[in-house]
């Protein structure tokens, strides 16, 4: 660094910032009335011999308001994906409040946007992951 130029430290500093204050929305974050979930988009389809027979819905305690949206509309269309299926067992976190729970399902695949779902068999391996906002469709193609 001691033959760079000014200019080029600068830039230099801009982009060491920049990874570590990635942007993010910029709305205030407010407190919400509802649970949130999470889910992420994963371009693979499940394999067909495995069955899912939890969902970890991953959202946050408090969020900004596109995020909350994002959050309830994702929330209510796997609702509805789930009409007619009983025998699954969902279990919501908040990645803003319970850390540790979520960590351990951050190993399995990274959560890159909440709300970040986890499909997970009977013997708790991964068969999917979707996130961001998740369709009806979306949740019905990983549980068929």
């Amino acid at each position: 660094m001691k033959n760079m130029r000014p200019d080029s430290v600068f830039a230099l500093c801009l982009i060491c910032i920049s990874f570590a204050f990635p942007p993010g929305c910029t709305q205030d974050e407010a407190p919400s009335k509802q649970t949130p979930i999470a889910v992420d988009r994963s371009p693979s389809s499940p394999d067909p011999k495995f069955k899912v027979s939890k969902i970890v819905f991953i959202g946050k305690h408090e969020a900004c308001a596109c995020t909350r949206k994002r959050i309830d509309q994702s929330w209510a269309a796997l609702e509805k994906a789930l009409d007619k299926t009983k025998d699954i067992r969902i279990e919501r976190l908040h990645a803003d409040t319970e850390q540790t729970k979520v960590a351990a399902y951050q190993q399995q695949r990274a959560i890159m946007v909440i709300p970040a779902v986890f499909f997970l068999d009977s013997s708790g391996a991964l068969v999917e992951v979707l996130q961001g906002e998740i369709s009806t469709e979306q949740f019905s193609s990983v549980l068929r």
